[in-house]
């Protein structure tokens, strides 16, 4: 899995379930490796101003019939 808005962050998963942990093993790292190299945080990581809109898509598992 990539993230177009962070290139650097990808990971990889074989089911739905491992999606979630591996994403967040690898933004925590991510940002782990921004700390270390003294790097500013993306602006797409930064705080946000109080009041302002945030867009999130979100997979979800859906069951057919």
């Amino acid at each position: 899995m990539t993230c177009p808005l962070l290139p650097n962050l990808v990971t990889e998963a074989d089911t739905l379930d491992e999606v979630i942990p591996h994403v967040t093993d690898a933004f925590m790292a991510l940002i782990e490796a921004y700390e270390d190299l003294n790097q500013p945080l993306p602006v797409v990581l930064q705080a946000l101003p109080s009041g302002s809109t945030l867009w999130s898509d979100t997979l979800i598992q859906v069951k057919t019939a």
